[in-house]
């Protein structure tokens, strides 16, 4: 992929060699990346990090205590949730794909005081909204997945919609010419596996982030629409 990113390691490894870029980093993953964290109430922040660059060495840098750490959304949108295990991992490709998720982009999403379910719901909206409309199944399927997380947000889904939420999770995947369907697919599956509690708790109405009325996620969750004046 030429990317930006990709570009600027090329003229690096043209003046460096490939020697010295791959004494950073892991065997598999050599080199650094860039790492956009956002949440937990912080600023965001471009950090450039060695490949396995240990999670919690990530959250001290950024300023946050791991006791507030309740997991994170990686890969941008695309990789999905991890609960607390990722405070035991490294940030590299092949440690995050062992765990069914991705490094992806580089971008991670801390969640701290977030419901997850919330976040769930507020990033298949977005798969919704802005997906091209050109795959019927892309274009039924994350507006199906968004109904379903945006029902159990609220405290209106069954356990029936889950069950079509984790099957939809499945079946769904491939099924677009591009990775968005994937994407959503996803954020739905990782939700039901990495925070079972959670979903139970919504079925039950008894989330402690949103048993005062629905919890909608902030962003960076939600795309902000910047109209000129």
């Amino acid at each position: 992929m030429s990317n930006v990113e990709t570009l600027a390691n090329l003229a690096y490894l043209h003046r460096y060699g490939a020697a010295q870029f791959r004494s950073h980093g892991t065997d598999l993953s050599p080199g650094t990346f860039l790492a956009t964290v956002t949440g937990a109430g912080r600023p965001p922040v471009l950090y450039e990090l060695p490949h396995g660059f240990a999670f919690t060495e990530l959250l001290a840098l950024h300023g946050v205590s791991p006791d507030r750490v309740r997991g994170a959304l990686m890969g941008g949108y695309f990789a999905g949730f991890l609960n607390r295990g990722v405070l035991d991992t490294g940030l590299d490709h092949e440690t995050m794909r062992g765990l069914g998720s991705g490094l992806g982009c580089g971008a991670v999403t801390v969640l701290t005081d977030d419901c997850p379910v919330a976040v769930a719901a507020s990033v298949l909206a977005y798969f919704d909204r802005e997906n091209a409309g050109q795959c019927g199944s892309c274009f039924n399927g994350t507006a199906a997945m968004a109904a379903a997380a945006g029902a159990l947000r609220d405290g209106a889904a069954t356990t029936e919609d889950v069950d079509r939420l984790r099957r939809w999770s499945v079946v769904l995947r491939g099924r677009g010419a591009c990775a968005t369907i994937d994407a959503a697919c996803n954020v739905a599956a990782s939700l039901l596996d990495q925070f079972p509690d959670e979903v139970v708790h919504h079925l039950g109405g008894a989330c402690p982030n949103c048993r005062d009325g629905a919890f909608h996620a902030d962003r960076p969750y939600e795309v902000l629409a910047v109209v000129p004046a």
